[in-house]
């Protein structure tokens, strides 16, 4: 179980919908699915009811839910602070999504199709940090091989 699944299981029980979870947490719909979905598979329980308008919760769903968003407001307030004391230190994250994909700030976990064009970032995995100018760990990316072409022939 990760915090994310976490995220991602609460974004969908809040919006009733994958899809709209999706794109207030800034993924794909199969990524945050698959998440879902892998989550369900490691507790061998069913947290939504599929299938319904808007998604409906399972009774144990409902709890995961429930303890889901304190470990998720913890685990926030925790990161809060942390992010203060790096400050401090001059430790900054730095964001990549929509950039050129770069290998001295990034690492390339993935590439696929997409609307983008191509060697830019369209998912951001993991921050990547830097003090000043200097990388300290590189952001885990996806990055877009570029449209997928398509080509017909007329007779």
């Amino acid at each position: 179980m990760t915090i994310t699944q976490l995220e991602y299981v609460i974004a969908v029980a809040k919006h009733g919908s994958f899809t709209k979870a999706s794109e207030k947490c800034n993924v794909t719909q199969p990524t945050l699915s698959m998440q879902v979905q892998n989550l369900e598979e490691e507790l061998n329980i069913k947290i939504f009811i599929r299938g319904t308008k808007p998604i409906q919760l399972t009774e144990v769903g409902k709890k995961i839910t429930k303890q889901g968003q304190i470990i998720v407001d913890g685990i926030s307030m925790i990161e809060s602070k942390l992010k203060k004391i790096l400050s401090s230190y001059e430790v900054e994250p730095f964001d990549s999504k929509g950039d050129i994909f770069n290998p001295d700030f990034h690492e390339a976990i993935m590439s696929q199709n997409s609307k983008e064009k191509e060697n830019i970032i369209i998912e951001e995995f993991e921050k990547g940090y830097k003090i000043k100018d200097k990388i300290i760990r590189h952001s885990k990316v996806i990055v877009s091989k570029g449209k997928k072409w398509e080509i017909t022939m007329k007779f």
